[in-house]
Protein backbone atom coordinates (compact mmCIF):
# COMPACT_ATOMS: atom_id res chain seq x y z
CA UNK A 1 0.00 0.00 0.00
CA UNK A 2 1.32 3.42 -0.85
CA UNK A 3 -0.14 6.41 0.98
CA UNK A 4 1.20 9.73 -0.29
CA UNK A 5 0.51 12.66 2.01
CA UNK A 6 0.18 16.11 0.51
CA UNK A 7 1.27 19.18 2.48
CA UNK A 8 -1.57 21.24 1.03
CA UNK A 9 -4.06 21.95 3.84
CA UNK A 10 -7.21 20.23 2.55
CA UNK A 11 -5.69 17.28 0.69
CA UNK A 12 -3.08 16.79 3.41
CA UNK A 13 -5.74 16.61 6.08
CA UNK A 14 -7.50 13.74 4.34
CA UNK A 15 -4.30 11.81 3.66
CA UNK A 16 -3.03 12.11 7.21
CA UNK A 17 -6.42 11.02 8.51
CA UNK A 18 -6.12 7.91 6.38
CA UNK A 19 -2.69 7.02 7.77
CA UNK A 20 -3.86 7.68 11.32
CA UNK A 21 -6.88 5.47 10.85
CA UNK A 22 -4.79 2.59 9.52
CA UNK A 23 -1.89 3.04 11.98
CA UNK A 24 -3.02 0.21 14.25
CA UNK A 25 -3.30 -2.34 11.45
CA UNK A 26 -0.71 -1.07 8.98
CA UNK A 27 2.85 -2.24 9.79
CA UNK A 28 4.12 0.81 7.85
CA UNK A 29 6.35 -1.48 5.80
CA UNK A 30 4.76 -0.15 2.63
CA UNK A 31 5.48 3.51 3.38
CA UNK A 32 7.88 4.82 0.80
CA UNK A 33 10.06 7.94 1.00
CA UNK A 34 7.32 10.18 -0.38
CA UNK A 35 5.04 9.03 2.45
CA UNK A 36 7.17 9.99 5.40
CA UNK A 37 8.48 13.09 3.58
CA UNK A 38 4.85 14.15 3.18
CA UNK A 39 4.23 13.33 6.83
CA UNK A 40 6.97 15.79 7.77
CA UNK A 41 5.50 18.42 5.45
CA UNK A 42 2.15 17.94 7.18
CA UNK A 43 3.83 18.42 10.56
CA UNK A 44 5.37 21.68 9.30
CA UNK A 45 2.21 23.01 7.62
CA UNK A 46 2.39 26.77 8.18
CA UNK A 47 -0.55 28.05 6.19
CA UNK A 48 -2.58 30.69 8.07
CA UNK A 49 -5.77 28.74 7.35
CA UNK A 50 -7.50 26.55 9.91
CA UNK A 51 -6.95 23.48 7.74
CA UNK A 52 -3.16 23.71 8.30
CA UNK A 53 -3.60 23.47 12.05
CA UNK A 54 -5.90 20.49 11.66
CA UNK A 55 -3.39 18.85 9.32
CA UNK A 56 -0.66 19.22 11.93
CA UNK A 57 -2.94 17.68 14.56
CA UNK A 58 -3.61 14.57 12.44
CA UNK A 59 0.08 14.25 11.58
CA UNK A 60 0.95 14.47 15.28
CA UNK A 61 -1.56 11.70 15.99
CA UNK A 62 0.31 9.52 13.51
CA UNK A 63 3.50 10.01 15.51
CA UNK A 64 1.71 9.34 18.79
CA UNK A 65 0.37 6.08 17.38
CA UNK A 66 3.88 4.71 16.80
CA UNK A 67 5.19 2.05 19.19
CA UNK A 68 8.75 2.11 20.54
CA UNK A 69 8.80 -1.70 20.75
CA UNK A 70 8.14 -1.93 17.00
CA UNK A 71 11.43 -1.85 15.05
CA UNK A 72 9.71 -0.58 11.91
CA UNK A 73 8.14 2.27 13.84
CA UNK A 74 11.54 3.21 15.28
CA UNK A 75 13.04 3.30 11.77
CA UNK A 76 10.22 5.56 10.59
CA UNK A 77 10.72 7.81 13.63
CA UNK A 78 14.45 8.09 12.89
CA UNK A 79 13.68 9.12 9.30
CA UNK A 80 11.18 11.71 10.51
CA UNK A 81 13.70 13.13 12.98
CA UNK A 82 16.39 13.36 10.31
CA UNK A 83 14.06 15.14 7.91
CA UNK A 84 12.80 17.54 10.58
CA UNK A 85 16.39 18.51 11.42
CA UNK A 86 17.14 19.12 7.75
CA UNK A 87 14.03 21.27 7.36
CA UNK A 88 14.96 23.26 10.46
CA UNK A 89 18.52 23.88 9.25
CA UNK A 90 17.42 24.93 5.77
CA UNK A 91 14.66 27.26 7.01
CA UNK A 92 17.05 30.20 7.42
CA UNK A 93 19.04 29.41 4.28
CA UNK A 94 22.34 29.55 6.12
CA UNK A 95 21.81 33.02 7.60
CA UNK A 96 23.38 33.73 11.00
CA UNK A 97 20.98 36.59 11.70
CA UNK A 98 17.82 36.04 13.69
CA UNK A 99 14.63 35.31 11.76
CA UNK A 100 11.81 37.82 11.89
CA UNK A 101 9.09 37.01 14.40
CA UNK A 102 6.23 34.94 12.93
CA UNK A 103 8.06 34.69 9.61
CA UNK A 104 7.85 31.47 7.60
CA UNK A 105 11.29 30.39 8.82
CA UNK A 106 10.30 31.10 12.43
CA UNK A 107 7.11 29.04 12.13
CA UNK A 108 8.83 26.13 10.36
CA UNK A 109 11.46 25.95 13.09
CA UNK A 110 8.84 26.05 15.83
CA UNK A 111 6.76 23.28 14.19
CA UNK A 112 9.87 21.13 13.65
CA UNK A 113 10.92 21.34 17.29
CA UNK A 114 7.36 20.63 18.45
CA UNK A 115 7.33 17.49 16.33
CA UNK A 116 10.74 16.45 17.68
CA UNK A 117 9.36 16.65 21.20
CA UNK A 118 6.56 14.28 20.21
CA UNK A 119 8.80 11.71 18.53
CA UNK A 120 11.52 11.84 21.19
CA UNK A 121 10.29 8.76 23.17
CA UNK A 122 10.77 6.59 20.08
CA UNK A 123 14.48 7.28 19.76
CA UNK A 124 17.28 4.92 20.71
CA UNK A 125 20.45 5.84 22.59
CA UNK A 126 22.48 6.45 19.42
CA UNK A 127 19.79 8.67 17.90
CA UNK A 128 19.45 10.59 21.20
CA UNK A 129 23.18 11.37 21.22
CA UNK A 130 23.10 12.52 17.60
CA UNK A 131 20.05 14.69 18.26
CA UNK A 132 21.67 16.24 21.34
CA UNK A 133 24.71 17.17 19.25
CA UNK A 134 22.45 18.71 16.60
CA UNK A 135 20.46 20.71 19.17
CA UNK A 136 23.66 22.13 20.69
CA UNK A 137 25.00 22.97 17.25
CA UNK A 138 21.75 24.77 16.32
CA UNK A 139 21.95 26.75 19.55
CA UNK A 140 25.51 27.84 18.80
CA UNK A 141 25.31 28.57 15.09
CA UNK A 142 22.29 30.87 14.96
CA UNK A 143 20.64 33.55 17.04
CA UNK A 144 17.14 32.15 17.34
CA UNK A 145 13.80 33.73 18.14
CA UNK A 146 12.89 33.30 21.85
CA UNK A 147 10.26 30.61 21.22
CA UNK A 148 12.72 28.57 19.14
CA UNK A 149 15.45 29.04 21.73
CA UNK A 150 13.12 27.85 24.51
CA UNK A 151 12.31 24.67 22.57
CA UNK A 152 16.02 24.00 21.97
CA UNK A 153 16.82 24.48 25.66
CA UNK A 154 13.99 22.23 26.80
CA UNK A 155 14.78 19.46 24.30
CA UNK A 156 18.45 19.43 25.36
CA UNK A 157 17.39 19.14 29.00
CA UNK A 158 14.77 16.50 28.18
CA UNK A 159 17.30 14.27 26.44
CA UNK A 160 19.61 14.28 29.47
CA UNK A 161 16.67 13.78 31.86
CA UNK A 162 15.67 10.68 29.89
CA UNK A 163 19.24 9.41 29.64
CA UNK A 164 21.61 10.52 32.42
CA UNK A 165 24.44 8.83 30.57
CA UNK A 166 24.46 11.78 28.17
CA UNK A 167 25.34 14.28 30.94
CA UNK A 168 29.12 14.25 30.41
CA UNK A 169 28.67 14.51 26.65
CA UNK A 170 26.23 17.40 27.09
CA UNK A 171 28.59 19.35 29.37
CA UNK A 172 31.39 18.83 26.88
CA UNK A 173 29.16 20.15 24.09
CA UNK A 174 28.36 23.16 26.29
CA UNK A 175 32.05 23.95 26.74
CA UNK A 176 32.79 23.60 23.03
CA UNK A 177 29.75 25.69 22.08
CA UNK A 178 30.66 28.56 24.38
CA UNK A 179 34.15 28.66 22.91
CA UNK A 180 32.62 29.13 19.45
CA UNK A 181 30.00 31.71 20.50
CA UNK A 182 30.11 32.93 24.12
CA UNK A 183 26.68 34.52 23.79
CA UNK A 184 24.97 31.12 23.71
CA UNK A 185 26.00 30.28 27.29
CA UNK A 186 22.64 31.56 28.58
CA UNK A 187 20.82 28.82 26.65
CA UNK A 188 23.08 26.10 28.01
CA UNK A 189 22.65 27.44 31.54
CA UNK A 190 18.87 27.49 31.04
CA UNK A 191 18.99 23.82 29.98
CA UNK A 192 21.01 22.94 33.08
CA UNK A 193 18.51 24.83 35.23
CA UNK A 194 15.64 22.82 33.72
CA UNK A 195 17.66 19.67 34.20
CA UNK A 196 18.26 20.44 37.88
CA UNK A 197 14.52 20.83 38.46
CA UNK A 198 13.75 17.30 37.27
CA UNK A 199 16.56 15.07 38.49
CA UNK A 200 17.65 13.88 41.93
CA UNK A 201 20.92 12.26 40.91
CA UNK A 202 23.47 13.98 43.18
CA UNK A 203 26.41 13.02 40.99
CA UNK A 204 24.74 14.68 38.01
CA UNK A 205 23.90 17.77 40.06
CA UNK A 206 27.52 18.02 41.17
CA UNK A 207 28.67 17.97 37.55
CA UNK A 208 26.17 20.68 36.70
CA UNK A 209 27.15 22.99 39.53
CA UNK A 210 30.85 22.51 38.76
CA UNK A 211 30.15 23.85 35.28
CA UNK A 212 27.75 26.61 36.37
CA UNK A 213 29.49 28.24 39.35
CA UNK A 214 32.31 29.97 37.37
CA UNK A 215 29.67 31.67 35.24
CA UNK A 216 28.29 33.37 38.36
CA UNK A 217 31.30 35.69 38.06
CA UNK A 218 31.05 36.29 34.31
CA UNK A 219 31.47 39.89 33.12
CA UNK A 220 28.13 39.81 31.25
CA UNK A 221 25.07 40.54 33.39
CA UNK A 222 22.84 38.12 31.46
CA UNK A 223 25.25 35.22 31.92
CA UNK A 224 25.65 35.94 35.64
CA UNK A 225 21.88 36.08 36.12
CA UNK A 226 21.25 32.76 34.37
CA UNK A 227 24.10 31.11 36.30
CA UNK A 228 22.88 32.38 39.66
CA UNK A 229 19.32 31.18 39.00
CA UNK A 230 20.70 27.80 37.95
CA UNK A 231 22.70 27.53 41.18
CA UNK A 232 19.52 28.30 43.16
CA UNK A 233 17.64 25.52 41.34
CA UNK A 234 20.43 23.04 41.99
CA UNK A 235 20.61 24.19 45.61
CA UNK A 236 16.95 23.30 46.14
CA UNK A 237 17.60 19.72 45.03
CA UNK A 238 20.86 19.11 46.86
CA UNK A 239 20.78 18.81 50.65
CA UNK A 240 24.50 18.88 51.43
CA UNK A 241 25.21 22.57 50.90
CA UNK A 242 26.02 24.79 53.86
CA UNK A 243 23.15 26.81 55.29
CA UNK A 244 23.30 30.61 55.33
CA UNK A 245 23.99 30.60 59.09
CA UNK A 246 27.01 28.36 58.65
CA UNK A 247 28.78 30.98 56.55
CA UNK A 248 29.08 33.16 59.66
CA UNK A 249 30.72 30.45 61.74
CA UNK A 250 34.11 30.36 60.06
CA UNK A 251 32.76 28.08 57.34
CA UNK A 252 35.43 29.17 54.92
CA UNK A 253 38.14 27.97 57.33
CA UNK A 254 36.51 25.03 59.04
CA UNK A 255 33.46 23.31 57.54
CA UNK A 256 34.26 23.80 53.87
CA UNK A 257 37.82 22.58 54.40
CA UNK A 258 36.51 19.39 55.98
CA UNK A 259 34.11 18.76 53.10
CA UNK A 260 36.93 19.15 50.55
CA UNK A 261 39.27 16.69 52.35
CA UNK A 262 41.83 19.45 52.84
CA UNK A 263 41.39 20.16 56.56
CA UNK A 264 42.61 23.52 57.74
CA UNK A 265 42.73 22.30 61.30
CA UNK A 266 42.00 19.24 63.36
CA UNK A 267 38.38 18.12 63.42
CA UNK A 268 38.64 18.01 67.20
CA UNK A 269 39.56 21.69 67.39
CA UNK A 270 36.41 23.55 68.49
CA UNK A 271 37.91 27.07 68.51
CA UNK A 272 36.93 27.92 64.94
CA UNK A 273 33.41 26.62 65.42
CA UNK A 274 32.94 29.07 68.29
CA UNK A 275 33.87 32.16 66.28
CA UNK A 276 31.38 34.90 65.45
CA UNK A 277 31.15 37.65 62.88
CA UNK A 278 32.83 40.97 63.69
CA UNK A 279 30.71 43.59 65.46
CA UNK A 280 30.76 45.98 62.51
CA UNK A 281 28.93 43.42 60.38
CA UNK A 282 25.74 44.26 62.24
CA UNK A 283 25.80 47.88 61.05
CA UNK A 284 24.20 47.61 57.62
CA UNK A 285 22.07 49.60 55.25
CA UNK A 286 19.76 47.76 52.87
CA UNK A 287 19.93 48.77 49.23
CA UNK A 288 17.58 46.96 46.84
CA UNK A 289 17.42 43.72 48.80
CA UNK A 290 21.21 43.41 49.20
CA UNK A 291 22.85 44.52 52.42
CA UNK A 292 25.94 46.66 51.90
CA UNK A 293 27.92 46.60 55.11
CA UNK A 294 30.42 49.41 55.70
CA UNK A 295 33.24 49.67 58.21
CA UNK A 296 32.64 52.00 61.18
CA UNK A 297 35.73 54.10 60.51
CA UNK A 298 34.57 55.51 57.16
CA UNK A 299 31.07 56.91 57.58
CA UNK A 300 30.68 57.70 53.87
CA UNK A 301 33.39 60.38 53.97
CA UNK A 302 33.19 63.26 51.47
CA UNK A 303 36.12 65.29 50.20
CA UNK A 304 36.21 68.98 49.36
CA UNK A 305 36.77 68.37 45.67
CA UNK A 306 34.38 69.56 42.96
CA UNK A 307 34.42 68.06 39.48
CA UNK A 308 33.19 70.18 36.58
CA UNK A 309 31.98 67.96 33.75
CA UNK A 310 29.82 70.56 32.03
CA UNK A 311 32.05 70.69 28.96
CA UNK A 312 31.65 66.98 28.23
CA UNK A 313 28.89 66.06 25.79
CA UNK A 314 28.85 62.23 25.82
CA UNK A 315 26.38 60.66 28.24
CA UNK A 316 28.57 57.57 28.67
CA UNK A 317 31.57 59.65 29.77
CA UNK A 318 29.44 61.63 32.20
CA UNK A 319 27.82 58.47 33.58
CA UNK A 320 31.18 56.84 34.20
CA UNK A 321 32.55 60.05 35.71
CA UNK A 322 29.54 60.25 38.03
CA UNK A 323 30.25 56.75 39.27
CA UNK A 324 33.94 57.57 39.90
CA UNK A 325 33.05 60.80 41.72
CA UNK A 326 30.72 58.95 44.08
CA UNK A 327 33.23 56.15 44.72
CA UNK A 328 36.06 58.61 45.40
CA UNK A 329 33.87 60.75 47.68
CA UNK A 330 33.76 63.95 45.61
CA UNK A 331 31.69 66.81 46.99
CA UNK A 332 29.65 67.27 43.81
CA UNK A 333 29.68 66.91 40.03
CA UNK A 334 28.41 69.48 37.57
CA UNK A 335 26.54 68.41 34.44
CA UNK A 336 25.59 70.39 31.32
CA UNK A 337 21.97 69.34 31.92
CA UNK A 338 20.11 67.37 34.58
CA UNK A 339 18.08 65.85 31.76
CA UNK A 340 20.93 63.33 31.56
CA UNK A 341 19.36 61.59 34.55
CA UNK A 342 16.72 60.31 32.12
CA UNK A 343 19.30 59.14 29.58
CA UNK A 344 19.73 55.36 29.68
CA UNK A 345 23.35 55.63 28.52
CA UNK A 346 24.15 57.86 31.51
CA UNK A 347 22.21 55.77 34.02
CA UNK A 348 23.67 52.54 32.67
CA UNK A 349 27.25 53.72 33.28
CA UNK A 350 26.63 55.44 36.61
CA UNK A 351 24.65 52.47 37.98
CA UNK A 352 23.11 53.98 41.14
CA UNK A 353 25.87 56.54 41.79
CA UNK A 354 23.68 59.46 40.65
CA UNK A 355 21.44 58.76 43.66
CA UNK A 356 24.27 59.25 46.16
CA UNK A 357 26.20 62.31 44.97
CA UNK A 358 24.98 65.92 44.55
CA UNK A 359 24.62 66.80 40.86
CA UNK A 360 24.49 70.47 39.83
CA UNK A 361 23.40 71.73 36.42
CA UNK A 362 25.88 74.24 34.98
CA UNK A 363 25.33 75.09 31.34
CA UNK A 364 28.38 75.18 29.11
CA UNK A 365 28.04 78.95 28.65
CA UNK A 366 27.88 79.45 32.44
CA UNK A 367 31.07 77.54 33.32
CA UNK A 368 33.24 80.70 33.47
CA UNK A 369 30.86 82.33 35.95
CA UNK A 370 30.73 79.15 38.02
CA UNK A 371 34.55 78.98 38.17
CA UNK A 372 34.79 82.54 39.40
CA UNK A 373 32.16 81.93 42.08
CA UNK A 374 34.00 78.86 43.36
CA UNK A 375 37.33 80.72 43.37
CA UNK A 376 35.74 83.34 45.62
CA UNK A 377 34.57 80.49 47.86
CA UNK A 378 38.19 79.42 48.35
CA UNK A 379 38.59 76.73 45.71
CA UNK A 380 41.71 76.24 43.60
CA UNK A 381 40.79 75.84 39.93
CA UNK A 382 42.78 72.97 38.41
CA UNK A 383 42.46 72.15 34.70
CA UNK A 384 43.22 68.69 33.36
CA UNK A 385 44.97 69.94 30.23
CA UNK A 386 48.42 69.78 28.67
CA UNK A 387 49.94 73.25 28.37
CA UNK A 388 53.42 74.79 28.30
CA UNK A 389 53.33 75.16 32.10
CA UNK A 390 51.32 72.09 33.10
CA UNK A 391 52.57 69.95 35.99
CA UNK A 392 52.78 66.15 35.95
CA UNK A 393 49.98 64.52 37.94
CA UNK A 394 52.57 62.42 39.76
CA UNK A 395 54.26 65.60 41.13
CA UNK A 396 51.22 67.75 41.78
CA UNK A 397 50.00 68.41 45.33
CA UNK A 398 46.23 68.93 45.44
CA UNK A 399 44.88 71.59 47.81
CA UNK A 400 42.07 70.31 50.04
CA UNK A 401 39.55 72.59 48.32
CA UNK A 402 40.19 71.69 44.70
CA UNK A 403 38.02 72.09 41.61
CA UNK A 404 38.82 69.74 38.72
CA UNK A 405 37.93 71.20 35.32
CA UNK A 406 37.67 68.68 32.48
CA UNK A 407 37.72 69.73 28.83
CA UNK A 408 35.52 68.63 25.96
CA UNK A 409 36.19 65.17 24.50
CA UNK A 410 37.19 66.58 21.11
CA UNK A 411 38.12 70.25 21.57
CA UNK A 412 39.60 70.21 25.06
CA UNK A 413 39.48 73.43 27.11
CA UNK A 414 38.75 76.74 25.33
CA UNK A 415 41.29 79.53 25.78
CA UNK A 416 38.72 81.68 27.56
CA UNK A 417 38.55 79.16 30.42
CA UNK A 418 42.31 78.54 30.59
CA UNK A 419 42.65 82.14 31.71
CA UNK A 420 40.53 81.35 34.78
CA UNK A 421 42.50 78.37 36.09
CA UNK A 422 45.14 78.42 38.84
CA UNK A 423 47.05 75.33 37.67
CA UNK A 424 47.11 72.79 34.85
CA UNK A 425 48.00 69.15 35.32
CA UNK A 426 48.88 66.54 32.73
CA UNK A 427 48.94 62.76 32.96
CA UNK A 428 52.21 61.14 31.86
CA UNK A 429 51.76 58.85 28.86
CA UNK A 430 54.09 56.17 27.53
CA UNK A 431 52.23 54.85 24.49
CA UNK A 432 51.49 56.11 21.00
CA UNK A 433 47.86 57.22 21.44
CA UNK A 434 47.59 61.00 21.74
CA UNK A 435 45.30 61.33 24.73
CA UNK A 436 43.18 59.57 27.33
CA UNK A 437 39.39 59.38 27.44
CA UNK A 438 37.96 62.34 29.39
CA UNK A 439 36.29 60.08 31.95
CA UNK A 440 39.49 58.08 32.46
CA UNK A 441 41.59 61.25 32.86
CA UNK A 442 39.19 62.62 35.47
CA UNK A 443 39.19 59.30 37.33
CA UNK A 444 42.99 59.20 37.54
CA UNK A 445 43.07 62.74 38.94
CA UNK A 446 40.38 61.94 41.50
CA UNK A 447 42.28 58.85 42.62
CA UNK A 448 45.46 60.90 43.08
CA UNK A 449 43.51 63.47 45.09
CA UNK A 450 41.97 60.75 47.27
CA UNK A 451 45.40 59.21 47.86
CA UNK A 452 46.72 62.53 49.14
CA UNK A 453 43.75 63.42 51.33
CA UNK A 454 42.61 60.09 52.78
CA UNK A 455 45.38 60.10 55.37
CA UNK A 456 45.98 56.33 55.24
CA UNK A 457 44.74 53.29 53.38
CA UNK A 458 42.92 52.18 56.54
CA UNK A 459 40.35 54.91 55.93
CA UNK A 460 39.25 53.39 52.63
CA UNK A 461 35.78 51.95 52.71
CA UNK A 462 35.50 48.22 53.20
CA UNK A 463 32.48 46.45 51.75
CA UNK A 464 30.88 43.14 52.54
CA UNK A 465 27.89 41.74 50.70
CA UNK A 466 25.28 39.80 52.61
CA UNK A 467 22.74 37.88 50.55
CA UNK A 468 19.09 38.45 51.55
CA UNK A 469 17.49 35.56 53.44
Amino acid sequence: MRLVLDWLPIVGRSSVKAVCGLAETLPLLDLEEEDWQSLVLALLACSPYHEAAETRCWATLVLLSLDRSNAVHRILAAKVVSTLCERFSSASEGRRTRDFGNSLAHRVKTRALQALAVVLPLMGEKEEKELLQWLCSSTVQEQQQPSVRYFLEWLMALLVIRNHGLSNYFLELCREGVEQRPGCVASFLASLSLLACHVSDKELLEKCITYVVPWCMAPQYNSRLYAQLTVINIWRHYDEFLTVEEFFNAALLYKISLKTSLPFTSAADESLKATHAAAWVTKAAKVGGVEIVSSEDTGGRKHEVIVVGSLLNKATNLGGLCRTCEVMGAKLLTLPSLALLRDQAFVGLSLSAHNWIPLVEVKTNDVKTYLRDQKLAGYTIIAVEQTAHSVSLANFSFPARSLLLLGNEREGLPCSLLQEVDACIEIPQFGVTRSLNAHVAGSLCLWQYAQQHNGSSSNLQRIKIKLPE
